[in-house]
């Protein structure tokens, strides 16, 4: 489940997982940790893909139906596209 807070951390160090190897916080890793990080840089690069027209239309579908059970909220799927 990806969460506002993990979106906050995320983006509060612009998806750069190595700075947030490096200097992110002890309360950072308690919100979202490595691997979680990984899915979300996974996943926006898929909604990059979906964005700019570039996947099919099954793969779209599929992946909206991912998003959907992965998001905790309308506003975390809705930070997501943006950030695609």
């Amino acid at each position: 489940m990806i969460t506002e807070a993990m979106l906050d951390v995320f983006c509060r160090f612009d998806g750069d997982v190595d700075g947030f190897a490096r200097i992110g916080t002890a309360e950072d890793r308690s919100v979202i940790s490595g691997e979680q990080w990984t899915g979300i840089d996974v996943l926006l690069q898929e909604l990059h893909l979906a964005k700019a027209n570039l996947a099919s239309p099954e793969y779209a579908t599929n992946l909206e139906q991912r998003l959907c059970a992965t998001a905790e909220n309308d506003t975390v799927k809705e930070r997501l596209w943006e950030l695609a």
